[in-house]
């Protein structure tokens, strides 16, 4: 059974490459090893209850912005500038994280 991920786009509206992760805290150097390129997501979707923090600097470090619902566009301010990002969910789902 598949089990829920935060999906980053590329792109605006869930254009592009994209690449799923599951909750946990992703430095730069894990983004990159995901096959996240630094400052390269756009657009994410989130899955209900779940919260993503996305950090303009590596280490959790910088501006930060915060989502807990699918967004086809960050915003110029956020817009290719992920560094390094933490995700939880904020309901049991089950199993390890």
């Amino acid at each position: 059974m598949p089990t829920k991920a935060v999906t980053f786009y590329e792109d605006i509206n869930y254009g592009g490459a994209s690449v799923s992760l599951q909750p946990g805290n992703y430095t730069l150097s894990q983004l990159n090893t995901a096959k996240i390129p630094n400052d390269w997501m756009s657009s994410l979707k989130v899955p209900s209850g779940w919260t993503v923090d996305v950090y303009e600097n590596d280490n959790f470090t910088g501006t930060k912005w915060t989502y807990t619902s699918d967004t086809p566009w960050v915003g110029n301010d956020a817009n290719d500038k992920m560094t390094s990002v933490k995700i939880y969910s904020t309901t049991n789902t089950g199993g390890d994280t």
